[in-house]
């Protein structure tokens, strides 16, 4: 009789240099995986995430035709990531522009009028909303996703107009994958949207969302 076979993950860990393609088994081990540094992600403060895609597709096709690697033996997929970055997506989950990478800091000046003052940097009102109900507060260097949905919303209006959401890169490569569109406590860390004062229910907080001038509904 033939060996039943081993039950493998196909596993996606997107890095700032690019996707990491592999299959494990169930219990962490590693069957086979690639990984390609180049010009096919982009830059380092905005990349194309079709170029992901095309990356993470064609690796997964190729490693479909390894000998220890079935199609049938595939039962699920996990993503991994870099985050604090921000892509413009249609209702599809298809990019509308470039991600805004960590390191993008052109919404740092919307940021420092939205909270700004002379405590390290920040109003004292504001970090008095933010940390005592999310335990955090976003950047006044521009480095993250508040900063970005700023400079996306009011620097460049043509490509808010046609973003349905604004999303983490890990939650829109799995809205590829599973067509829906999706957010968790973790990928929405750097945001500082979330009131974490109870970590059993974890929710964006409408307070927060409204002191940072977001609109909700891309959330």
């Amino acid at each position: 009789m033939t060996a039943p076979a081993q039950q493998l993950v196909l596993a996606i860990d997107l890095g700032s240099g690019g996707p990491k393609i592999g299959y494990v088994t169930v219990t962490g081990e590693p069957v086979w995986w690639h990984y390609e540094r180049g010009d096919a992600v982009g830059g380092a403060r905005t990349q194309n995430p079709n170029d992901w895609w095309d990356v993470i597709v064609k690796h997964a096709q190729e490693g479909l035709t390894q000998p220890n690697v079935t199609a049938k033996s595939v039962v699920g997929i996990a993503v991994t990531g870099q985050w604090s970055s921000t892509i413009p997506v249609d209702e599809n989950g298809l990019p509308v522009a470039e991600c805004l990478m960590w390191s993008d800091t052109h919404g740092a000046a919307h940021s420092q009028r939205m909270f700004g003052g002379p405590v390290a940097g920040y109003s004292p009102r504001a970090l008095a909303t933010w940390i005592r109900r999310s335990g955090g507060m976003p950047s006044h260097a521009g480095s993250d996703p508040i900063s970005h949905m700023l400079h996306l919303d009011r620097d460049l209006p043509e490509v808010a107009a046609r973003a349905r959401w604004y999303m983490e890169p890990v939650d829109q490569v799995t809205m590829r994958f599973t067509g829906i569109a999706a957010a968790s406590p973790m990928s929405m860390t750097g945001a500082w949207l979330t009131d974490n004062r109870d970590l059993s229910e974890v929710a964006y907080d409408p307070v927060l969302v409204d002191a940072a001038g977001i609109d909700a509904n891309k959330l």
